[in-house]
């Protein structure tokens, strides 16, 4: 579930890697949310998957379970509402989800006049000091 999630009504940032950091706290507890969840979408889009290839198999036992199949691609599509809730999060910070399964998020700034960001990794205590040029 690698995605590069940007808001393009955001306005344009220029973090410092003062600022990040500052802002790590709250970042890292919705990021941790995000990764968090994003595993066990997966997990769960998985065995949907599984699950549905298994009923389509002759001899399979059909729709015996059909109303707990449904209960598990409602849950999914309401763990897919609320990832894209914790994503707003940071996008309301000015701040771009890079991959939500790493817990990988960007921090805009301006080098040189030129549109960067600086990085960080679920797991780190810091933003990676050298900004990223776009």
């Amino acid at each position: 579930m690698n995605a590069m999630v940007s808001n393009p009504d955001a306005l344009v940032r220029d973090f410092t890697p003062d600022r990040c950091n500052a802002m790590l706290p709250l970042v890292k507890a919705i990021v941790w949310d995000i990764v968090t969840l994003a595993t066990e979408i997966t997990s769960r889009n998985e065995r949907i998957e599984s699950l549905e290839n298994s009923r389509t198999r002759p001899g399979n036992i059909g729709d015996f379970f059909a109303e707990e199949f449904q209960e598990m691609e409602d849950r999914l599509r309401r763990d897919c509402e609320q990832l894209g809730e914790y994503i707003d999060e940071l996008n309301a910070l000015g701040l771009e989800l890079h991959d939500a399964e790493m817990g990988e998020v960007h921090f805009p700034t301006v080098l040189e006049g030129k549109p960067g960001y600086y990085t960080w990794k679920l797991g780190e205590d810091s933003v990676f000091p050298q900004p990223y040029m776009v």
